[in-house]
């Protein structure tokens, strides 16, 4: 899978996407949307989210250890 460990992720579409096993560990992912991906077996640990989407994501498997969700920022 796809290794954005450690990357910082910003106003990125990954619908649709073939993510499996993808490693997002540490990443720091803001306005990013996950909508329809399959995430099967990916990792989130210790990612920072915020404004991310994953409407009809296959997240079977996806391991969240740590994961970090924030609030959108005011505009």
């Amino acid at each position: 899978g796809a290794n954005l460990r450690g990357a910082i992720v910003n106003g990125t579409s990954f619908g649709n996407a073939n993510l499996q096993h993808a490693v997002f560990a540490n990443a720091i992912i803001d306005d990013a949307h996950f909508g329809g991906a399959d995430l099967r077996n990916a990792s989130f640990v210790n990612a920072i989210l915020s404004r991310a989407g994953f409407g009809g994501a296959d997240l079977d498997g996806a391991d969240v250890s740590g994961l970090a969700l924030r609030p959108s920022s005011p505009p």
